[in-house]
């Protein structure tokens, strides 16, 4: 499959800039129209540290063409998004963020209200939460989900774990003093601590950025405190609607065991493991173009 046959340049589906508000905050978002009457409304929004622009083009383009709006927003704190402290991530706040996204859409009467949540990483496991949450989706499209943060510290090994809590620790304590001790969101194994630190990821996920927008490679360590008792699989019984997950094979970073428990406990689950790497999802990346086409199908069938 060749990836070119989605690629497009998303100011040419001539977005328009979008705003809603999460707790008071006001987020930033981007809504893309078909050309026609749409027939579904995607919500989108990027994982760990990323602004939804990163690494998500091809998609985007594929469900406009197919027919649907998407609404792709950033978290509090990223992008254009108000909020402080900048690029802090905590995902019990992002699920906020996404619920206030899911019930923008519902007010906006240009918009249907078959919903369909995509998020991939750690925002794969934000659409599980969010389902799980809220009433009135009708489908979700999780790419290599973040599904058990408990697995997951065990993952990262006990030396990684304890420099990344001794800075967490220090994040904190300097922030009573106003000041904000930061970590890298990504770089190469051994080089420090940093929210991820597989071996490839630095590159892979450094080539998604786009140097024009508002983003820094940086997280208040402190963050990391930020998503302790954060498992979405603990909620995936409350979900009702049909969810599509793509993981894979060799994913340095989400454990197969965890995503494949997490969809066993879903009533309606469509799970496909792909021979890849995390970031093989993406755009660029060796199965982009087959994940789009498995999603498309997915939705086709079910709504």
């Amino acid at each position: 499959m060749n990836n070119a046959q989605y690629t497009t340049n998303l100011a040419a589906l001539n977005p328009q800039a979008s705003f809603f508000k999460s707790n008071g905050t006001q987020c930033e978002a981007s809504l893309f129209m078909p050309a026609n009457t749409p027939t579904a409304t995607v919500i989108l929004a990027q994982g760990f540290g990323c602004l939804w622009q990163f690494g998500t083009s091809n998609a985007i383009s594929a469900y406009v063409k197919a027919g649907y709006a998407v609404l792709a927003f950033n978290y509090r704190g990223f992008g254009e998004s108000e909020g402080t402290p900048r690029q802090f991530i905590n995902p019990f706040q992002q699920v906020e963020d996404w619920c206030a996204a899911i019930e923008s859409v519902k007010a906006n009467s240009d918009l249907p209200e078959t919903i369909v949540l995509w998020g991939s990483s750690f925002s794969g496991g934000h659409v599980i939460s969010s389902a799980a949450k809220v009433s009135g989706i009708s489908a979700v499209l999780a790419q290599v989900p973040h599904c058990d943060s408990r697995s997951a510290f065990k993952h990262v090994g006990l030396k990684k774990s304890l420099s990344g809590l001794g800075h967490a620790l220090m994040g904190k304590v300097s922030a009573l003093f106003g000041r904000e001790h930061c970590i890298a969101i990504v770089a190469d194994p051994n080089s420090g601590a940093a929210g991820l630190s597989y071996p490839g990821w630095k590159d892979a996920y450094l080539s998604m950025v786009d140097s024009q927008l508002r983003w820094e490679n940086r997280v208040p360590a402190r963050a990391l405190l930020s998503g302790n008792g954060y498992n979405p699989i603990d909620t995936v019984d409350q979900i009702s609607c049909p969810v599509f997950i793509a993981y894979g094979a060799h994913d340095q970073g989400i454990l197969m065991s965890d995503v494949e428990a997490t969809a066993a406990k879903i009533i309606h689950c469509e799970l496909w493991k792909f021979d890849g790497d995390h970031f093989d999802a993406y755009d660029g990346g060796k199965v982009n173009a087959e994940v789009i086409q498995r999603q498309l199908a997915f939705l086709k069938n079910h709504l």
